[in-house]
């Protein structure tokens, strides 16, 4: 028996176990961050291209929220089919464009993935198409909760003061 040769045999099986962690490790990472890509867009719509298709823009806090059955087209065809989906009762806090739906209710699908929740007790900035309370593509920023805490270097104007400011002001010249 070579004390030598075990304790060299042993220190491999570390370093090839060490290997293999860290292998493991790099593929959750990789995993994780394909995941998340998987929610971005190459190129998504911006604030001025999104208040410009949409008929109506408005701010809403969530009152109530429930779980409904809405009937959504099938690719490709004239059909529709059901799908889960969520109702949202608002309260108005303010217009930027158009006129929200008089019964203060708007709808959107069930989050699977890249999708916002319509949560109770959240102001969201909302975009719907004309004669519709279906939220429009809601994986595309067209459901935003806006967040009250102020940023001191908010160069992408995600906070709400920005996103409002800059909303006012469109809305201001599309008058």
């Amino acid at each position: 028996m070579n004390p030598t040769a075990d304790t060299w045999k042993g220190a491999t099986g570390a370093v090839w176990m060490h290997k293999l962690v860290y292998l493991l490790l790099t593929a959750v990472i990789l995993g994780k961050l394909d995941a998340a890509s998987a929610c971005s867009m190459s190129n998504p719509p911006n604030d001025e291209e999104l208040f410009a298709k949409a008929s109506t823009v408005f701010v809403g806090h969530i009152i109530r929220a429930e779980e409904i059955e809405i009937q959504i087209p099938v690719p490709g065809g004239a059909d529709t089919r059901t799908a889960p989906g969520i109702e949202g009762t608002f309260r108005l806090v303010e217009v930027l464009k158009g006129e929200p739906p008089e019964d203060r209710k708007v709808k959107s699908f069930i989050p699977m993935m890249c999708v916002e929740w319509l949560m109770v007790g959240m102001d969201y900035l909302i975009f719907l198409n004309e004669g519709s309370n279906m939220i429009v593509s809601p994986g595309t920023q067209t459901l935003r909760p806006l967040s009250e805490k102020p940023s001191t270097n908010d160069l992408l104007c995600q906070d709400r003061e920005c996103v409002l400011g800059k909303l006012r002001d469109l809305s201001k010249k599309a008058q």
